[in-house]
């Protein structure tokens, strides 16, 4: 057991365990009057009394309870011998730690949450200023309908360091989950947790502990156009893959290919990273994409398999326990027999904004047949929608033919756009995906993620391409980092990096350009 040196274990019995002892249980009732039930008076007469002191609650564990909060009923352990167990503590008069453990098998520069389900035990337990217990009908309560006595009160330490504290926890007959969550560092494969004790015992501080967790969000992904992509024989096409998680950390990736349905991965792309998430709302958000190329969409390539594979660090990606992907969301390619690929090549796609309205542009060289260009636009750059038809110009002679179209709709957001070109047969290839959006300034900030943790990451909009100086700067006018970076016309997304072990506070991110000050003020977090 993980209880240190100080507290002893003690089976539970009339007046037992007692201040500075832990008994492991699964049933909290008295050993001279063992009973399943939690509906006996406090205090309970009985004699022998079925509680401990008189006073505590005769409970089970909370492991797979139907209600988290309720937790499971004091087990029959006659019935049911292999009930689950928890500690409960009888906290000391002095302030100890009460647990520690040390979890090992860490990934690095990985948030963990880490986590446990407390309940006081006893409602009737306090002692008021005169010395006079709870369970007389003289006792001065310590707040209205309050007789619990001291709250526990725990501190959660790692490696010698306090992290979290959970507060007073009052009597309330239910568990309550108690946690904070902590980045490993960057080699940091494992730490020492310690639960310390606040508050004193006596007069109360009667609690029981279970289901400590140490877990870690994985993120989550989105391919598009589909799972199941359909190909023609000798195309190209392009895979799609959103990764979203609620920390900001994922951020370097490859592609792989299975050819036995999944047994075994090779990879397609280098490790890259880091990606450069943004926050969508309500996750940070990135997208990555991959060509299959003409040589893999051949038909014996048919039922070929895709997924991305994403860490927090280029080491984790060579280890299988701290990359991720999504096992249930893996493309599987259909290829298929659609008689001659396009003979003819979109080679070049862009746009632009003009009086607030998109103008997309494209060019196509080797013009044999009749053509269709589907203007197909999203708004997150995964769920496309045709909004126009574009017939060619059925010009054979020129080496090359070029379109436009202009989209009515004002430009009030980030939008994206693709083209797909069509023949009469309804074979088909698609373009990139470009996006657009208004300029607010001729130089401005365009996005800036505030708060910051690890990076600061900022759009600027610019109206020429230079050289500029970027600049951290604390409250006391002190520069605290610099980059000289360039940039060019149009929106530049750029960041500061390695700012994790920044104090948190408020800074001023400054940049200057042709003798033009620009400034926002910003705020460092420890996430």
């Amino acid at each position: 057991m993980n209880v240190p040196v100080g507290y002893t274990y003690n089976i539970f019995d009339l007046n037992t365990p007692n201040d500075y002892f832990y008994g492991i249980a699964n049933n909290t009732s008295t050993r001279p009057n063992y009973t399943t039930l939690n509906t006996w008076p406090k205090p309970d007469g009985t004699s022998p009394t079925h509680r401990v002191f008189g006073v505590w609650d005769i409970i089970g564990d909370h492991t797979g309870a139907a209600s988290p909060t309720a937790g499971n009923p004091a087990a029959d352990t006659v019935a049911k011998s292999n009930a689950g167990y928890m500690l409960v503590i009888n906290a000391a008069y002095r302030i100890d730690s009460a647990f520690q453990q040390t979890i090992s098998g860490l990934c690095p520069n990985t948030y963990y949450e880490i986590s446990c389900w407390m309940r006081n035990i006893c409602s009737k337990c306090g002692c008021d200023s005169n010395g006079t217990g709870a369970s007389s009908v003289s006792y001065i309560p310590t707040a209205a309908g309050d007789s619990s006595g001291v709250y526990p009160n725990l501190t959660f330490e790692i490696d010698g360091f306090d992290y979290y504290t959970s507060g007073n926890i009052k009597y309330s007959g239910q568990w309550v989950k108690k946690g904070f969550t902590f980045l490993t560092g960057l080699l940091q494969t494992s730490f020492t947790l310690k639960f310390f004790n606040n508050a004193p015992g006596g007069g109360g501080n009667d609690w029981a502990l279970d289901d400590i967790s140490v877990s870690t969000c994985s993120p989550s992904m989105k391919y598009s156009p589909t799972i199941n992509p359909i190909v023609c024989d000798g195309n190209i096409i392009m895979i799609y893959d959103t990764v979203r998680s609620f920390f900001n950390n994922y951020t370097y990736y490859k592609w792989q290919r299975s050819t036995n349905g999944g047994g075994t991965w090779s990879d397609v792309t280098a490790a890259t990273g880091p990606a450069s998430p943004l926050w969508n709302g309500t996750a940070w958000q990135y997208v990555s994409s991959y060509t299959v190329p003409v040589t893999q969409t051949h038909l014996s390539n048919n039922g070929d398999k895709y997924q991305l594979i994403v860490a927090t660090t280029l080491a984790n990606l060579s280890d299988v326990n701290c990359r991720f992907t999504d096992p249930a969301n893996i493309v599987t390619l259909a290829v298929i027999d659609c008689g001659l690929a396009l003979k003819t090549q979109l080679i070049s796609f862009s746009g632009s904004v003009i009086n607030h309205k998109a103008v997309v542009k494209w060019t196509t060289t080797g013009e044999e047949e009749s053509l269709y260009f589907d203007v197909e636009k999203s708004n997150d750059g995964i769920l496309f929608s045709v909004i126009a038809l574009v017939n060619s110009y059925i010009d054979y002679t020129s080496e090359q033919n070029t379109y436009s179209f202009p989209d009515p709709e004002q430009l009030t957001n980030r939008v994206y756009y693709r083209i797909k070109m069509k023949n009469k047969t309804d074979h088909s290839i698609y373009s990139r995906s470009i996006q657009l959006y208004e300029l607010p300034g001729v130089f401005s900030f365009v996005k800036v993620i505030n708060p910051f943790s690890n990076n600061l990451v900022f759009d600027i909009s610019s109206g020429q391409t230079c050289r500029t100086d970027v600049q951290l700067i604390d409250q006391l006018g002190k520069t605290i980092k610099r980059n000289i970076v360039d940039i060019f016309t149009g929106i530049n997304h750029l960041s500061l990096g390695n700012t994790e072990l920044l104090p948190t506070g408020i800074y001023f991110l400054s940049m200057q350009l042709a003798g033009n000050v620009i400034q926002k003020k910003v705020i460092k977090l420890n996430r």
